[in-house]
Order: C-alpha cells, then structure tokens, then sequence
C-alpha cells in the first residue's frame, strides 16, 4: 500500500525519494533538502552524529539496554566460569564459547536501540573514533559498569557460598587476574592486543560502506571474541571488558592488577578505532584525515550515500513538509 504523506510508519527500509515528491523540502533540524541527496547535516540515517562535546540524540532507553544487555553478559559469561566440581571444572573452551556466544545474541537483541553497547573498550573505540560524543561516552560507560555490578551480584547470590566450589577463588564470580607466571607487563600486552582485536573486527564489521557484513556483524564480533579467550584465558583471564571485570571486582573485593583491565582495553580499542576510521575503512581518505582534527568534523559526511535508507519511524507532514526521525544511536551494532 502508497504510503499517504499525511504520516505512516514504515516497516521495511524505504528509499525517501519514494517517499516525498522531488523537490525543496525544509526538514526538522532547519536544513533544506532538494530531493535528490542527502548529505551531512541533512542526513537521515541512524548514524546521527553531534560533535565531540555534546550530543543532544542520548535516549534514556539507550542507556537502560546498555545496562541490562551488560548486566546479562557478566551473568552468563562470569556465571559459565565458576568451579562447581574439582572433578569437573569449566574448561577454558566453555568459557571462551559462552563468552562468545552471548555477545553475540546480546549485541544482536539490543543494536537496534543502543547500538549494542556492552564494552567500555569500544565505545571508547567510537570516541576515538569521533562517532560518539564525550557525553555518550560518559554515559554508556556508567550504564555498563551499572549493569555489571549488578550482574556480579546476582551471580553470587544465585551461586551457593561454599568455599570448595573454587578452585581459583579469583574466578568465584568472574573477577581475573594475572596468572602468577606472567608479569603485569606482560599481561598489560595480551590485554591491549586481544582489545584491539575485538574493536578493530567491531569497525570492519559495522563498515558503513560495506554490503559484504550486512547480517553477520554480531556472529562476527562473538567469533573474535571467543577465539580471543581461547588464547588469552589462561594467561590473564581475558578481561578485554572493563566493566565485566569491575562488576565481579566491586562485588567479590578482589582488585588484583585491576588497573591493567581498564587501562589496556582503553587504549588498545582506541588505537584500533583509530586506525580503522581513518586508515582502513572504505571511505578513507588524504580529506578525511584533514577534516579529522577539526572541531566540527562529522563522520557522516563520509558516509554519506545517495539516496538514505530509513528503519524506523518516521512522519512525514505534508503541511509544513517536516521530515521527523527518530534516531536509534547505532554504528553497524555500535553507536
């Protein structure tokens, strides 16, 4: 059924020069669009993209997924790490697969809202990145570490407190440390490089540019991420998410070396955000980069197309021929 431009709700992604008649439209944020592209400030796209210092796109149903989508993952991940058995301990491939598979379905479940925000580590890639403001940022960092505390709690309350279901009483409700023959350097090193790895395959996924990825960004991302805790459990646990690691650290009192999985996630997701956006993606350019260290750069004049794909509501009023989006803050899973 024609859509009547009286407002509609689409359902499938609809071009918008099939929506409105061509012409001069005068859209909601006050910019002129002549029906034929769209581009920067006129762009529709969930990519909504404000400028470093504020954003004015932060939902608060954003914020909520992102604590519930972390709060589920300490749950499951940290909970798939605790010794019920000396007889029958989790295995580090039971481990890294849980880990694995439940971002994945959690990152999936929750895109479409948050962006699938449940890592400190790549939204501060996004920063890096300039996809997200410094107000985001905060934000979605507090939301993971909220969400992470609590999950902590309730695996140890749902987990029976008995002294001989830990081997390691460091995993006893998901808190990792370094193990004793692996110097802190050394740790640091494996943390930064199994971040950056998992950050780096979140920007090549979620390439705005690329149809390759369209459906597989999440089973992708779980896949790095599991392959990760294959090779890095047993030498510092695979933190790789800060607020999974603080979660577990708040509620079991065990702080050992905890400053290595704040500090290495951060700064081997923001090098692997870097690097990406302004070496390795599809719309890298000499211009991009120069654009990059000015203070009203958007991203999303690079990513710009020629006709934008909406997803969501949207109202469109043949009156005064606004144009209303209701943005979504996603990047691929992750804005």
């Amino acid at each position: 059924m024609k859509p009547s431009m009286k407002g509609y709700i689409l359902s499938e992604p609809v071009k918008i020069s099939e929506i409105v008649k061509p012409g001069t439209y005068k859209l909601s944020d006050n910019s002129i669009w002549n029906g034929s592209r769209l581009t920067k400030s006129q762009n529709l796209s969930n990519n909504k993209i404000d400028n470093i210092l504020i954003d004015v796109n932060t939902e608060p149903s954003a914020e909520i997924i992102n604590d519930i989508g972390t709060l589920l993952l300490v749950i499951i991940g940290c909970g798939s790490a605790i010794t019920w058995s000396s007889i029958n301990p989790p295995t580090i491939t039971q481990i890294s697969l849980t880990f694995g598979f439940s971002v994945a379905v959690i990152a999936w479940s929750i895109a479409h809202i948050s962006g699938g925000h449940i890592n400190p580590a790549v939204t501060f890639g996004l920063f890096c990145a300039r996809r997200i403001s410094i107000i985001r940022l905060v934000v979605y960092i507090v939301s993971q570490c909220l969400g992470a505390v609590i999950g902590a709690l309730i695996v140890q309350t749902l987990t029976p407190d008995r002294s001989e279901m830990s081997i390691n009483e460091g995993w006893y409700i998901g808190t990792p440390s370094p193990n004793e023959l692996v110097s802190y350097a050394d740790a640091f090193g494996v943390e930064l490089i199994i971040t950056f790895v998992l950050v780096f395959c979140v920007f090549a996924t979620c390439d705005p540019k690329r149809e390759d990825t369209k459906y597989a960004g999440p089973i992708v991302i779980g896949f790095s991420i599991a392959m990760c805790h294959l090779y890095a459990v047993p030498v510092t646990g695979s933190g790789m998410n800060p607020a999974r690691v603080f979660g577990p650290a708040v509620v079991s009192g065990k702080w050992i070396a905890h400053w290595i999985y704040w500090l290495a996630p951060l700064i081997g997701g923001g090098i692997a955000g870097l690097l990406y956006e302004l070496l390795f993606s599809l719309n890298a350019s000499i211009d991009k980069m120069k654009a990059f260290i000015k203070i009203n750069y958007d991203a999303e004049e690079y990513d710009d197309v020629e006709s934008v794909m909406l997803t969501n509501v949207v109202t469109v009023s043949e009156k005064s021929h606004n144009i209303k989006h209701t943005p979504r803050n996603s990047v691929g899973i992750k804005n």
